[in-house]
């Protein structure tokens, strides 16, 4: 069973699957409770069901630290990661109930139900299995139950690392192209300046340019009039001589 999903949201994914693997250990151990202590069916589920609680006890852990990353890096609103809390907080509960109920009752067994059968029969046999393992070839299924169950687990926290792995290369990247965004902002700050620089050198060279052109217009136009001045002399020397 994996607990990664690309799509959606994969914490809430995880936590969807802790509930349904929740209810099938409730519903495995009401099943368990109507078996008689000293059946192999008994036996069966009890070591089914000691396997998927332990699973299940890593995979709300899972969630727990999974949630902490996401509180610390700010990717989820604190009123979320409130609100996951109080999810983890209803898992752990459920698990802490699931295995008193698991161990009450198959302690209350062990010690009333099953103390006759512990009493060795015709041939030196016991006759007892105290709740938890079955006769001849009952050992072994119960023993390839909890490999199995210990393969699945191994392989959910595989899948559950590589998905971390993925996630870390993904904000590796991203951190990378924030950075690269961050020196070519820099860059861009840069020129601006440069061209800023640039505008006050031209203004002050078209302040300068302007008023020189104003200068020479103004030595232009007192030309003139010198000019005129000249010539009225030249006249009036002509017309005093002849």
């Amino acid at each position: 069973m994996s607990l990664i999903d690309v799509g959606g949201n994969p914490w809430l994914r995880e936590h969807e699957a802790c509930e349904k693997l929740h209810r099938e250990i409730a519903a495995q151990l009401s099943e368990r409770d109507s078996e008689s202590p000293s059946s192999s069916a008994f036996g069966k589920l009890s070591a089914s069901i000691r396997v998927r609680l332990r699973q299940l006890s890593v995979e709300v852990q899972q969630l727990r630290d999974k949630l902490a990353i996401s509180s610390n890096d700010d990717s989820i609103t604190p009123h979320e990661a409130e609100r996951r809390m109080r999810l983890v907080e209803n898992l752990e509960s459920s698990v802490r109930q699931l295995q008193h109920r698991f161990t009450s009752f198959s302690r209350h067994h062990d010690f009333d139900d099953n103390r006759p059968q512990l009493m060795p029969g015709p041939g030196g046999r016991v006759f007892a299995d105290m709740g938890t393992t079955g006769w001849g070839d009952d050992s072994e299924s119960d023993t390839f139950d909890v490999q199995r169950a210990q393969k699945m687990t191994q392989q959910v926290i595989k899948e559950q690392d590589a998905g971390l792995e993925e996630l870390s290369k993904i904000i590796s990247r991203q951190k990378n192209i924030a950075r690269a965004i961050g020196n070519e902002v820099d860059v861009h700050n840069e020129i601006l300046d440069d061209l800023a620089e640039g505008i006050d050198r031209t203004n002050v060279g078209l302040i300068n340019e302007t008023r020189q052109v104003r200068t020479i217009a103004s030595k232009d136009s007192t030309w003139g009039y010198w000019l005129v001045i000249i010539l009225l002399f030249i006249a009036i020397l002509i017309v005093a001589f002849v």
